[in-house]
């Protein structure tokens, strides 16, 4: 089964203060040229495996599949906060909006949310479905949700690949097909929404505000401006042709919106597109140098930055047309930026700031 992807990281300021307790590295990087100082070491459970979420200057997440920890001092120290019992095998995902607001969603199909920074976690009713939901999204303010995921519909014959198939006693094939569904209020049922049937399951779903989201599939991408009553497939263009399929093979690709209308999507090696309309339309980039990006964030229209192999860290100057590795005395694993001027690099020895000297 396609598991999410890893989600990004970045972003972070130092005050004087405590400049005397960090250790710097490349420090004595010409002008130009981007230096990383340490500023924490990670949680021993985190190395690895983490994920990191800034809120703003001082306050941000750090997530786990079974763990949570907290910063208000932008990252110097953290504090684990606790989560609903997980059993043994099961796993969250997790998803913080603000300082108080979040909600995790398990592998074994179930659903909380807090709503005072994860000191309690409120079990919801989930959609009762032959499948498997895999994604979540939640606005606290108006109760509104959305899962997604697949369900089994009933076939004649197994046309479809392993992960997607199930086969009942009566003898038929069950085929999985892409879902999404709708709550609109905290104490309201479950509504499932249209969708087009280009790929098996839906594996990530963000929404950028009540009216704009998208979701993607294991094969292709999908978006709503209607507040996710209704969903449309996205056309991807590369060498004179159009289709709706990003042709990604077995992995999730990895997207960052820069605004409501600007976004990157890396699928494979040197396989980049780039939409201006708010992800309906995706051109092909030449996307040279580059390889699949795990992670992918860009400060600006020119300047983004990638990490590969959860290992190599990449930046483009030119919009994504062209990659080159970033020396770097780390192993990066995840970035996060608030702005052009704050950015984080989470690696397995601790988190960095990272800047341009």
């Amino acid at each position: 089964m396609i598991r999410h992807s890893l989600r990004a990281a970045f972003g972070l300021i130092l005050v004087l203060a405590i400049a005397s307790s960090i250790r710097a590295l490349g420090s004595s990087a010409a002008a130009g040229e981007p230096s990383f100082t340490h500023i924490a070491d990670l949680p021993s459970q985190c190395q690895g495996d983490c994920s990191l979420r800034m809120v703003d200057l001082r306050s941000g997440w750090l997530y786990k599949r079974s763990a949570v920890w907290f910063t208000t001092d932008g990252g110097i120290s953290w504090r684990q906060r606790s989560l609903p019992v997980i059993g043994s095998g099961d796993y969250a995902d997790v998803h913080f909006l603000d300082k108080i607001h979040g909600w995790l969603f398990t592998a074994s199909q179930r659903l909380y949310e807090t709503s005072d920074g994860g000191a309690q976690w409120v079990a919801q009713t989930t959609p009762e479905t032959d499948g498997v939901l895999q994604a979540a999204w939640v606005f606290p303010e108006t109760g509104s949700a959305f899962m997604a995921g697949g369900v089994y519909r009933r076939a004649t014959s197994p046309d479809a690949p392993n992960y997607a198939l199930r086969k009942y006693e009566s003898g038929e094939w069950g085929v999985l097909r892409p879902v999404v569904y709708h709550r609109e209020t905290a104490t309201g049922g479950w509504q499932e929404r249209p969708i087009p049937l280009c790929s098996w399951t839906i594996v990530q779903l963000t929404f950028v505000d009540e009216k704009r989201g998208f979701a993607l599939g294991d094969g292709c991408y999908y978006y709503t401006d209607t507040g996710g009553e209704l969903w449309a497939a996205a056309i991807f263009h590369s060498g004179g042709m159009a289709t709706t399929s990003f042709g990604g093979g077995a992995t999730t690709p990895s997207v960052h919106f820069l605004d409501k209308d600007r976004g990157w999507l890396s699928v494979r090696d040197r396989y980049i597109f780039r939409t201006t309309d708010g992800g309906k339309n995706w051109t092909r980039m030449p996307a040279e140098g580059a390889p699949r990006f795990d992670v992918l964030w860009f400060l600006n229209a020119s300047q983004g930055f990638g990490v590969a192999q959860r290992s190599k860290l990449f930046e483009t100057l030119d919009g994504g047309s062209t990659w080159k590795i970033v020396e770097a005395p780390l192993t990066p694993r995840s970035v996060y930026f608030l702005d052009e001027g704050h950015g984080w690099i989470l690696a397995d020895s601790g988190l960095y700031q990272y800047s341009l000297n």
